[in-house]
């Protein structure tokens, strides 16, 4: 390998790295997602998967967003309030069983460190959340 492609490949690594830098922790602090199953609903539910996965969240406002999903969250740890437009807030705590609707805008504060079991019936192709700008 010549002298050139060694100092362009030591450039791009540390290129890589500044941006790893820069954006892995944007994404940790929206929390850790686990995906633990997903599933293929076929011709029973056309166009459609199952997803359950362990979403673990540090306290933090989650600013609006959407699913894209019939999402169904059992509060394993923590406690959580949710703001759904045109609905009064909700808490939620251990133990609790929450549901979001396809398409339902929300935003949460996570008031104490939260782990969550996810169960959604998902728009296949789509992603999981959509931000409300």
């Amino acid at each position: 390998m010549t002298r050139g492609r060694v100092s362009v490949l030591v450039g791009l690594g540390f290129l890589g790295g500044l941006l790893s830098a820069r954006f892995i922790p944007a994404a940790h602090a929206q929390g850790q997602l686990t995906e633990l199953k997903r599933v293929d609903l076929g011709s029973w539910c056309q166009g459609k998967e199952a997803v359950i996965s362990i979403e673990e969240i540090a306290p933090q406002h989650q600013s609006k967003h959407w699913h894209p999903a019939y999402s169904f969250a059992w509060m394993i740890e923590g406690s959580q309030r949710r703001f759904v437009d045109g609905k009064p807030p909700e808490t939620f705590h251990k133990g609790d069983v929450t549901q979001e609707n396809p398409g339902e805008v929300s935003e949460s504060d996570i008031l104490t460190p939260t782990k969550v079991l996810l169960f959604r019936i998902l728009q296949k192709g789509q992603p999981p959340t959509t931000r409300v700008r």
